[in-house]
């Protein structure tokens, strides 16, 4: 393989937030990556963004009405829904939009 990848998902923790919303995000850009979704589950407002590489940095995907964001790279929208299973467990799902 040669390049960048087209897509990169971080899950951000305590201990890698300026990792993963500055750091990253300009060393990812600058290696060419098109999209870059970042994951934050750390409190009650779940945090999921997609990003799209813009001029000089990433920039944000529009989100609707359902909480939906486009993927370029995809070509689809995405959501992330958090539930709760059977056992009281945190679930997550990435739910696709049809088109």
């Amino acid at each position: 393989m040669e390049g960048a990848p087209d897509l990169i998902v971080e899950i951000i923790s305590d201990s890698s937030v300026r990792k993963d919303t500055q750091r990253l995000s300009a060393a990812y850009w600058q290696a060419g990556v098109q999209e870059y979704w970042t994951v934050d589950a750390r409190t009650d407002d779940l945090m999921f963004r997609i990003q799209h590489r813009g001029q000089s940095a990433y920039e944000p995907a529009a989100i609707d009405d359902d909480r939906f964001q486009y993927s370029r790279v995809l070509n689809c929208r995405y959501r992330l829904d958090r539930t709760r299973n059977r056992h009281g467990r945190l679930q997550y799902t990435l739910v696709e939009k049809p088109q």
